[in-house]
């Protein structure tokens, strides 16, 4: 007998098989996967609606600083307000890498509005953001 799941369920991502079989996910993995296929997606990437995605890809080759990690801030709170519908952002950091100059960590707290239920997970952007 299965249980409601008000969050939801879908595919895993990146989507795999687990004995010919595509892997499902539910709870706040779902919404975990979907932030992460949001940010991971380019506008105009997806062919049937290129608003999909978040312009983080427009940060290519800007300096890794302050001003920059601003951006992608407001990039990042931007996508997910239009994308992520099941969630409330309520804390956003945006911080250089301690072990990869390239890399800057993307700190999400949110709360998932169904369930009230409060998660955080650290999104690794990997860009060509100039030292």
């Amino acid at each position: 007998m299965s249980t409601f799941d008000p969050i939801g369920t879908a595919m895993a991502n990146p989507t795999s098989l687990d004995r010919g079989t595509c892997v499902i996910t539910s709870g706040t993995r779902t919404i975990i996967d979907s932030v992460i296929d949001i940010l991971g997606t380019a506008k105009g990437e997806t062919f049937l609606n290129e608003d999909y995605g978040s312009r983080l890809e427009e940060t290519l080759f800007l300096p890794n600083d302050v001003a920059t990690f601003s951006l992608i801030k407001q990039m990042v709170i931007e996508a997910l307000r239009t994308w992520e519908k099941r969630i409330r952002i309520d804390s956003l950091d945006v911080s250089k890498s301690t072990d990869d100059d390239v890399k800057c960590n993307i700190n999400i707290q949110f709360t998932v509005i169904s369930t009230n239920l409060q998660e955080s997970f650290i999104y690794p952007f990997y860009e060509r953001l100039t030292a």
